[in-house]
């Protein structure tokens, strides 16, 4: 359970720190200093290096899982194995959305900052411009991916916090049939 408990946790942590509170603060922070242009990457290079990471507690996740209901699986009760297929749905499908993402989204995306990156230094443009208009083709398809990984990346946390809901909801039925079998 707890190598569960704790690979979700890293996961959902991480993907906390990188996305609402890492990336703005580094392009806040470097905005102001004139380096606009490291921003993105310095958190491209940070979410490149955390990708294998997710792989990882994403398979730590789901094999711990895995096993637990194995060694569960003469003791469970409906609700206990209603949770237990329901956090399994959730880790199933952040690891699938992150596989998508690392192996096919961010490798693009990131060829794609390089392209926006060089533009913006040729002609002066900032990279903070919103809007599609008139931007080139290169610049188009990176807001697109950009923004369909900042969805993806979000939908993959609210699964994980569901999926610990799940976890803690389990937990909190075996502590009760415990409390319940002691009586």
């Amino acid at each position: 359970r707890w190598i569960s408990m704790l690979a979700l946790g890293l996961w959902l942590g991480s993907l906390f720190f990188l996305g609402p509170i890492g990336a703005p603060g580094i392009f806040k922070f470097l905005r102001a200093q004139n380096q606009e242009a490291l921003a993105p990457q310095l958190v491209g290079v940070l979410v490149e290096r955390f990708a294998p990471v997710s792989l990882v507690l994403g398979a730590l996740a789901l094999l711990s899982w895995f096993i637990e209901g194995l060694i569960k699986q003469e003791k469970r009760q409906p609700r206990w194995k209603h949770l237990w297929i329901g956090q399994g749905a959730c880790v199933i499908t952040m690891l699938a959305l992150a596989l998508y993402l690392n192996l096919m989204a961010l490798p693009q995306m990131l060829r794609d900052q390089k392209a926006v990156i060089e533009e913006s230094r040729t002609t002066g443009t900032e990279l903070s411009a919103r809007g599609m208009q008139g931007k080139s083709e290169a610049r188009q398809r990176f807001d697109t991916l950009h923004e369909n990984y900042r969805r993806l990346t979000t939908i993959i946390f609210c699964l994980g916090a569901v999926s610990l809901a799940a976890f803690a909801g389990r937990v909190s039925l075996n502590e009760k049939r415990q409390d319940l079998s002691g009586s």
